[in-house]
């Protein structure tokens, strides 16, 4: 049996039955839950709603609140790129937090040598920002359009600030790789040099594009966990764009403890995102 598009076959969203061919006003036949609940995008009260109808408080089609919902139209493919996107930015935001600590503990080995320091820092340098790319293309790849989405809920405004994020961020990633290959004095008594305010200029510059970022991707992990109805991420990433400066900084002087949890549940919101699109992969998989 091949998925069509236009014609997507419904699952029971409490136990994945296949409800292709049924009263999608009545009961699953498999565990007895009303088949239309309430509304994914306004969680507005769908039981007394045709399902053939829209929402009557935001007016996304009804059906969309089913089983797969919203996503039950996207083409298997382009669930696979998104799912590996994800994949690839949790797997490479560990290796980061792994570095970052072999980092941290080498340069605290040659302390301030400067034969050493200015080779080791280039060499960081590059491995670091080679894992930044690597989570940026993730991004990219997280961040690709669904098409078929209700006008009101495609979320092109939050996707195309992600993007341009996405985009300066890697041009300030891809500066600060090349600068890394000038040597620094090393000398705290040494007067400050035209480059070394270049280089604490794009410091600044990079670190308010890399908090835009952070306000871009949560945006988007919000709008991202409504379509695949997980409530809890949902409220995390809402609330996460105010409390996560407020961990990071609080929490800084701790041994660096809040940048730490902040890394922590940013990387645990993508993680479970991940998992549910994987579900919906083997649910589609399964229908085909």
């Amino acid at each position: 049996m091949t998925d069509h598009p236009q014609h997507p076959q419904f699952t029971c969203s409490n136990c994945n039955y296949n409800l292709t061919g049924l009263d999608l006003a009545g009961n699953c036949p498999e565990c007895g839950d009303l088949i239309l609940q309430k509304c994914f995008w306004c969680d507005y009260d769908l039981t007394n709603t045709n399902p053939d109808t829209n929402c009557p408080e935001c007016g996304v089609p009804a059906t969309t609140s089913i089983g797969q919902g919203v996503l039950a139209t996207t083409p298997l493919d382009l669930l696979k790129t998104i799912h590996k996107g994800f994949r690839l930015a949790t797997i490479l935001i560990l290796v980061y937090i792994v570095w970052v600590v072999v980092a941290m503990v080498g340069f605290m080995s040659i302390a301030f040598d400067p034969k050493h320091y200015n080779l080791m820092g280039t060499s960081a340098s590059i491995i670091t920002n080679t894992i930044i790319f690597g989570i940026i293309f993730g991004w990219w790849k997280i961040a690709s359009p669904i098409p078929g989405l209700p006008e009101d809920v495609d979320g092109s405004d939050r996707r195309g600030f992600l993007k341009a994020t996405l985009i300066a961020f890697a041009i300030i990633t891809a500066i600060s790789m090349l600068v890394s290959f000038i040597p620094t004095n090393q000398d705290p008594d040494a007067p400050f040099t035209t480059i070394e305010y270049v280089m604490l200029g794009g410091q600044l510059i990079s670190f308010v594009v890399m908090i835009a970022m952070y306000i871009a991707q949560l945006r988007y992990l919000q709008w991202f966990a409504k379509l695949v109805n997980n409530t809890k991420m949902h409220k995390r990433a809402k609330h996460m764009i105010w409390s996560g400066p407020l961990i990071f900084c609080v929490g800084f002087f701790l041994i660096l403890l809040g940048p730490l949890i902040v890394l922590i549940l940013y990387w645990n919101m993508i993680e479970y995102l991940r998992r549910d699109v994987k579900k919906i992969i083997k649910s589609k998989a399964a229908l085909a």
